[in-house]
Parts: structure tokens; sequence; C-alpha cells
């Protein structure tokens, strides 16, 4: 439970996510899902993958419209507050310890919830503090494996031939730069010339190093 001061007479009453128990540096917040791979904050929690954060920021029960709130966003900073008949009351605030990509980034609103806005990151790594000047985490201490989701089509591709060739070489079975010259070969093999033509085929008279194909 987080209490904010309004001016001098009014107080409001946000429901910020609390850790049980004592915290025990990123384990705690590993078990957390808004704080998965980030924290929780004063005002806020925070989590990441490898190609972006998710921020958020709680709000009280009566902020159910998007016109009740602002976020402003730029490269390398961000304010989110709510719009009250007094003004703007700031929820958080201050230079981001990265550059975003402020095209592909958004918020919305969890009506009576909170202020979830989403960054994307403008380089692929592991951010330790949103804001600067805040406490970092131990990046050390995060899962720093990549969804799928997240791996271009070239990556893929390269991660499919790594996992045949993995269970190829178990069974002892050709890995794909073998077969692949294996095929290259069986075209000659019987051409007009060849010294194996109307020898049956035998892969294993060749030594084929992974070096000698090109993907």
């Amino acid at each position: 439970m987080l209490v904010l001061h309004a001016g001098s007479s009014r107080q409001l009453v946000l429901d910020v996510p609390e850790i049980s128990g004592r915290l025990e540096g990123q384990e705690q917040f590993q078990r957390n899902p808004d704080s998965y791979n980030g924290a929780v904050r004063e005002n806020y929690t925070w989590s990441q993958d490898y190609t972006d954060l998710e921020l958020k920021v709680p709000v009280p029960q009566h902020v159910v419209k998007g016109r009740q709130v602002s976020v402003a966003l730029s490269s390398s900073f961000i304010r989110v507050a709510m719009l009250e008949a007094g003004g703007e009351h700031v929820l958080m605030e201050g230079k981001l310890t990265h550059k975003i990509n402020t095209e592909s980034s958004l918020w919305s609103l969890e009506p009576g919830k909170c202020i979830l806005v989403s960054l994307s990151k403008v380089g692929e790594y592991w951010w330790s503090a949103v804001l600067e000047g805040e406490e970092h985490i131990d990046i050390n201490q995060i899962n720093k494996e990549r969804s799928m989701a997240t791996v271009g089509e070239e990556e893929h591709a390269v991660l499919d031939r790594l996992t045949f060739d993995y269970r190829q070489k178990l069974q002892g079975k050709p890995q794909s730069h073998e077969l692949k010259v294996h095929e290259m070969l069986k075209k000659g093999w019987d051409a007009e010339g060849s010294p194996f033509r109307g020898q049956r085929f035998d892969p294993a008279m060749f030594n084929i190093s992974p070096g000698a194909v090109q993907f």
C-alpha cells in the first residue's frame, strides 16, 4: 500500500503490489510476474524481456478513463500523471537509463487498476534500471533466455539447423553440412566419365568438415 500526498488535505491511496517477506535480491522479484526480470519500485513495477519493458503504474479506483491520465514518452524520458481538477498529479517521471523506440512504444489504462506502459528497446540488451538514479537490479540473476518470438527468421533457421545437427550426431547420422554435400556428390556419382559410375553411392568414402559448406 502506498499513500501519496496531494496537497495539504488530500491523500491518494494506491494499491501497489508488495512482496511478502524479506527481500532476498532478485529472486523475490522473479516470483512476481509484474517484476519478472525487473523490480518493484515505490510507485510502479517493471518487467522485461529481450526487446521490451512493461511498466505498471497503479492508479486509484476512480481513474477509469483514458482522459484522466497523461503519458508522455520521448526516446530518453517518461512522465506518467493523473489529470485532476487542480492540475496534474505525477505518478512517475524521469530520464530513462537507455533509449527507447517511441514509435513502437504504447500505453493503455486498466480502469481502476493501473496504467500499463510498454516500452520498446532500441538495443537488444538487458536493463538494470528504468530510471536514472534508482536502484539497479543484478542482471546476472535474471532469466536471460530469449523467447523464440523475439528471434528473427534467419536466427530461427540457424537454431533449427543446430538442433537437427545435435540430434543427428547423437544418433550417429550425417549432419546437415554432410547431407548437403552428399546431395551434390550424388549428382556427379553416375555422371558420364565418373569413376564411380555404376557403383552404389557410399557417403562413408568422404570425410566432410563443417567448414566445407556454407549455408
